[in-house]
């Protein structure tokens, strides 16, 4: 079955197509031997940013005075998370920021498919556009899609080198203009990330497809369409 309502299918990476929960606890164990960090667990570390990130979008934690460059004010709340986290190895900030720094470098090296994504792209990819929308960068995003083999079945790659991130307005109004596209009627979004891929969709008047294996709650943001498996596109669509 086609539907004819779409001509473009934009798909979100992470978690979407690949899994990236392997490739932070790959990452993560790498950085604690790297740096001889005392013992302990991703999911110790995922538990610890859901109050980190919570008090930040609160506004609790601002950054210092004495952090004048606007590319390290970007990376302070990345840096901060793991100086926190790490405070009984009693690391500097300095360490903080290699530690941040190698674990974002190495999430490249375990890059695997979710069961099924290349299956369902080659069929896909015969009736549709397919395009790849990350917050990856350019370098990131481009060696997890040589490493598993699909570059090919996308036509139009945007990443956040454009120096917009979803679910910024900015990113769509790029993608847009890179796509030469003005009628976003013809798309369809799909991603696992509610607050990112769906409600960037939603406010940009995008048809949206939620990936929710995990079949979570929406959180009163409303998908077009919500998926358990990425093969439900084949009937879906």
């Amino acid at each position: 079955m086609v539907n004819r309502k779409y001509e473009i299918l934009i798909f979100d990476l992470d978690d979407t197509l690949t899994n990236h929960q392997i490739a932070l606890k790959y990452s993560f164990q790498k950085l604690l031997k790297e740096f001889d960090l005392k013992k302990t667990t991703y999911e110790n570390l995922e538990d610890f940013s859901i109050k980190y990130w919570e008090q930040w979008n609160r506004g609790d934690i601002v950054i210092p005075s004495w952090i004048k460059e606007e590319a390290e004010k970007k990376r302070f709340k990345y840096i901060n998370r793991f100086y926190l986290f790490f405070q009984n190895n009693e690391i500097t900030y300095e360490t903080a920021k290699k530690i941040n720094e190698y674990f974002f470098e190495h999430l490249t090296d375990k890059v695997v498919l979710l069961p099924n994504v290349e299956q369902v792209l080659n069929m896909l990819s015969k009736n549709y556009q397919l395009v790849l929308a990350t917050n990856s960068n350019d370098k990131h995003a481009f060696i997890k899609l040589e490493k598993t083999k699909i570059k090919h079945y996308f036509f139009k790659i945007i990443t956040s080198s454009s120096g917009y991130f979803k679910p910024m307005h900015e990113f769509y109004d790029y993608m847009l203009k890179e796509l030469s596209i003005n009628d976003t009627s013809k798309m369809l979004i799909i991603g696992d990330g509610l607050s990112t891929d769906i409600q960037g969709a939603i406010n940009y008047n995008i048809d949206s497809c939620w990936f929710n294996p995990n079949e979570l709650d929406s959180d009163n943001i409303n998908p077009t369409y919500n998926i358990k498996s990425i093969t439900e596109l084949l009937y879906l669509l």
